[in-house]
């Protein structure tokens, strides 16, 4: 059964007030909670994902490869042979499809965790997202910026690419980010 998992933003996404669906696609896989911890790590690889959902028959919990490394790094490889509900961080820390950007990295950034598992409405498991897809979503128009003012050819472009830094400030502001780190960003974007 598919939960999501989390690439590069959708191109429709236009600024940093968007919601946290617009960073994920439904493809991270879920596993039954008896499964050893190197068929998770088998099912991360195949599927190029950062971590395993643990299922009975409901999510229950999480196994991210920063898991099963410490694990490795910590008692060797044995411990790949554990049932992944061994290692599993549970609960599962949740956010709503509808959510902000800012309200998916705030929990992340206060519970100290990359990963939230991303449900509906009624509270269904509909993706995952991790904290590196999110940051990549708020730098995302911050490096367009900078982009279109050093590929600018002549003064229209240039000055058509500098117009939109008003409106990066204010995105970014409004996604909760500090004055002088959007002053910060603002200021390196236009060098």
């Amino acid at each position: 059964e598919v939960l999501g998992k989390f690439s590069e933003p959708r191109p429709q996404q236009k600024n940093y007030a968007g919601t946290a669906t617009y960073a994920f696609e439904p493809r991270q896989k879920k596993s039954e909670n008896n499964i050893l911890l190197a068929e998770a790590a088998a099912r991360m690889t195949a599927a190029d994902i950062s971590s395993i959902i643990v299922a009975d028959p409901h999510p229950v919990g999480i196994v991210t490869e920063r898991d099963l490394l410490r694990q490795v790094g910590d008692h060797g490889p044995a411990v790949l042979g554990l049932p992944v509900r061994q290692i599993m961080s549970s609960p599962l820390v949740t956010v709503r499809a509808d959510a902000l950007v800012a309200t998916a990295l705030g929990r992340m950034d206060r519970l100290a965790i990359r990963h939230l598992l991303v449900v509906d409405e009624t509270g269904l498991p509909v993706g995952m997202v991790s904290a590196r897809a999110l940051l990549r979503l708020r730098a995302r128009d911050a490096l367009v910026v900078g982009d279109a003012i050093a590929a600018a050819a002549d003064a229209a472009a240039l000055a058509a690419a500098r117009a939109r830094v008003p409106a990066l400030a204010r995105a970014l502001r409004r996604d909760g980010v500090p004055a002088l780190e959007v002053a910060a960003a603002i200021s390196a974007t236009v060098r």
